[in-house]
């Protein structure tokens, strides 16, 4: 597999397609391979078309992102609008009432409270005060809930 990616590489190629490129490497060359194609992409100009289902790496990489579930495109986002777009708020199931629930992309409700995935401005949540808790969506979160088709 490292050889196979060093002949990709070594041809310095303006298009490199690559699927599940870091699947079965070690953390070590995992890392390396990625600090690799990110040099490549900003010092070369080379495009890199990155399919993978480890998120992760795409948190470190990836400029854009497309995510495709059951062939139909659901987000195709600069990386740096999702930061700054989606996040996870967690509270009390109290809070979630037919408004509320509107307001998430997927939500999941315990017996203890809620979670779900917000996009937009996180300061129309500003309202619910120190009653929730805001984080910062990682893509894992963003397909998990995409995909949710139950409450």
């Amino acid at each position: 597999m490292k050889t196979s990616l060093l002949f990709a590489l070594r041809h310095e190629p303006d298009l490199l397609i690559m699927d599940e490129p870091t699947s079965g490497l070690d953390p070590i060359f995992r890392r390396k391979l990625l600090d690799l194609l990110q040099e490549l992409m900003i010092k070369e100009n080379q495009t890199i078309f990155l399919s993978t289902h480890i998120t992760n790496d795409l948190d470190k990489i990836a400029d854009y992102i497309v995510f495709i579930n059951e062939g139909k495109i659901l987000l195709h986002m600069d990386m740096e609008e999702i930061k700054e777009s989606f996040y996870i708020v967690k509270g009390k199931k109290d809070l979630i009432d037919s408004d509320t629930r509107d307001l998430f992309t997927g939500i999941q409700i315990t017996q203890t409270g809620f979670h779900g995935l917000f996009e937009g401005n996180a300061s129309i949540l500003q309202p619910l005060g120190e009653t929730i808790v805001l984080e910062n969506a990682t893509l894992e979160d963003m397909m998990y809930y995409m995909t949710r088709k139950e409450a």
